[in-house]
């Protein structure tokens, strides 16, 4: 910033020469007229001046651009508790501040109360690059047994929203959160209620899910599966599209936890979902003795 402020002066210094050495030049002269002025020197020094100040301004206000932008990417100062100053993921980078504040607040809560929970959703495709579409909103995944807890820790933090699940949604606890300018679902016991039966995203207690780093949070950012959402995705009316575009992360070598996906296939599924599930499992070399 000290570079930048230096920068500023010393284009406003050349900028103000300029034109007080332009004006100079033609201030009437007192005594001998001599060679009077030579108007092409004049006006050549005025723009080679004019000229050096606008390219050092320039470059002080891109300089002045990347501080403010550095600035709301890591807008918390360094606090007891909090991950050391490292660059943030650039998958998370890329969510709209108002996003990267939400979540920050979230695990700002959460983590020190230990209560596990993971990004899911549009969110987690965006996060880990399958699409280029922003999220509208964020959903936070927590455990059952949790939610009481997290509801509670979280409503300190901003206004909810107890929200009724809709068919084919039969989720045990959904509260919908405003954190700052954004909005944030709280998700325990996500349901889907489908012709044979009814399918749960399990929470696999004592489980570490993988953390990206964003500064100002106590630990990173987690993610939920793509597997879980992978099935979830065609479950669900509509979302068929993004089913899509996981199966195509993995067909183009995105890795793929097997033992993950294998398993759903023990819960009751629909036929076409089944079969689905099983043409990635084939793919993937899952052995046939391995398939529930």
């Amino acid at each position: 910033m000290k570079k930048t402020i230096f920068s500023l002066l010393w284009a406003a210094f050349l900028l103000i020469g300029s034109i007080v050495y332009y004006f100079e030049a033609y201030r009437p002269a007192i005594g001998p007229a001599g060679r009077g002025v030579n108007d092409s020197e004049v006006f050549g020094q005025f723009l080679y001046g004019m000229l050096q100040g606008g390219a050092v301004l320039t470059a002080a206000l891109i300089g002045a651009a990347a501080f403010l932008r550095r600035r709301r990417s890591h807008p918390h100062p360094k606090e007891d508790g909090l991950m050391p100053h490292e660059p943030d993921d650039p998958g998370l980078a890329k969510l709209p501040p108002q996003q990267l504040e939400a979540l920050r607040a979230a695990a700002r809560v959460l983590d020190p109360a230990g209560i596990p929970w993971g990004l899911g959703g549009s969110a987690l495709l965006y996060v880990r690059g399958l699409t280029g579409r922003f999220p509208n909103d964020l959903d936070l995944l927590i455990a059952e047994d949790q939610a009481p807890r997290a509801f509670e820790l979280l409503s300190a933090l901003g206004p909810s929203e107890l929200r009724a699940p809709e068919e084919p949604y039969c989720t045990l606890h959904f509260r919908r959160f405003t954190l700052g300018r954004s909005s944030a679902d709280l998700i325990a016991g996500f349901g889907i209620r489908h012709s044979a039966g009814v399918y749960r995203l399990l929470w696999r207690h004592g489980e570490a899910l993988p953390r990206l780093p964003l500064y100002g949070t106590p630990a990173g950012i987690p993610l939920m599966s793509l597997e879980d959402w992978y099935v979830l995705y065609l479950l669900l009316p509509g979302r068929a599209d993004k089913a899509a575009l996981i199966e195509a992360h993995w067909r183009d070598g995105g890795p793929l936890l097997k033992d993950r996906l294998s398993e759903t296939l023990g819960r009751p599924l629909p036929p076409a979902v089944r079969e689905r599930v099983l043409a990635v499992c084939r793919t993937a070399g899952v052995e046939k003795s391995g398939l529930p």
